[in-house]
């Protein structure tokens, strides 16, 4: 594994701005918005799926090992899709593509 071992939370600090913490230190900062617009929330979203990147790596993982067997044994429209989608999510999160 390549990533910093999950799990990672979120942790606010000053004008909107997080932290992303892993058990082994802060894994990235979140930097926020120094107004009231409706783009001051937008720090605190992005926290909140950074932080959840490795739960959802694993996720995706494990959906693609069932998908690809059900592709073994039935076609279902769609699921070569998703797996497609799923395979170069997986592929981008772990380095292998641009």
């Amino acid at each position: 594994m390549g990533h910093t071992p999950g799990p990672w939370t979120p942790h606010g600090w000053g004008d909107n701005d997080y932290e992303i913490h892993a058990a082994e230190g802060t894994v990235c900062n979140v930097p926020g918005f120094d107004d009231d617009t409706a783009e001051s929330d937008m720090a605190e979203h992005n926290a909140r799926l950074i932080a959840a990147a490795p739960e959802l790596l694993a996720a995706l993982n494990q959906v693609l090992d069932v998908l690809t067997l059900r592709m073994d044994w039935q076609s279902i429209p769609g699921l070569e899709d998703a797996v497609e989608l799923a395979t170069e999510a997986i592929n981008k999160a772990e380095g292998r593509s641009e």
